[in-house]
């Protein structure tokens, strides 16, 4: 639940300022990371 709603709060950003376009590129990264460490040990759990 935390980095599917991390990833839609992401996404609020301001288009056209670059460090804030790089930093939505980190966060989106960490969230897949997140996400793939999360379901290759058996933890995700998706949403209804």
């Amino acid at each position: 639940m935390l980095v599917s709603r991390g990833r839609s709060l992401a996404h609020e950003f301001v288009p056209g300022n670059p460090e804030a376009e790089a930093y939505y590129a980190f966060v989106m990264r960490h969230f897949d990371a997140v996400e793939v460490a999360l379901r290759s040990d058996g933890l995700w759990v998706d949403s209804p």
